[in-house]
């Protein structure tokens, strides 16, 4: 059999808005001084490669990566594919790196490595994309591009992640 890929996402049931200050360390000040709310949503993806069935590993991904009482799980769209939250100003991707310790891709692969699987895992990322939309129309795309890299430094560690911003315009 040829192998194969699946990409998972999962996002919040409640995937409404909050306010970006949630996940900085400090107010973006040129923000607040203008008068501009940012607000970011987030997902989660599970890049699967593997051989085998493919409905075994979609159930997999049901019962290992998804927590159905408060998260959603669908077919993932490439970024290229991507249809961006509605007053999207940019999306941050990041991973981790593959020489580093992935804490949670152990746990999932510890889970597969100990349950009774109908299919082999050939591969397995982890991803993440983080929305960051504003309150406000026409915002001065300087502040947009110190937001994100505000976001990307305070979010990720060069040492363990790589990422990419992307900008809606």
């Amino acid at each position: 059999m040829m192998a194969q890929k699946m990409t998972f996402e999962i996002t919040s049931k409640d995937n409404k808005g909050k306010a970006l200050e949630h996940v900085l360390y400090t107010p973006i000040r040129t923000a607040a001084s203008a008068g501009i709310a940012f607000s970011f949503t987030t997902a989660n993806l599970y890049n699967i490669e593997f051989t085998g069935e493919e409905s075994a590993v979609q159930e997999f991904a049901k019962t290992v990566l998804l927590d159905e009482v408060t998260q959603i799980l669908t077919a993932a769209p490439s970024s290229a594919d991507l249809v961006l939250p509605e007053g999207t100003l940019f999306y941050l991707e990041y991973q981790m790196r593959p020489d580093a310790l992935d804490l949670e891709q152990q746990a999932i692969l510890n889970y597969y490595q100990g349950a009774e699987q109908t299919f082999e895992l050939n591969s397995l990322q982890l991803q993440h994309r983080v929305f960051v939309s504003a309150d406000k129309a026409d915002i001065d795309q300087a502040l947009i591009e110190h937001v994100a890299k505000r976001v990307e430094s305070e979010l990720c560690n060069p040492a363990v992640h790589t990422s990419q911003i992307h900008f809606s315009k």
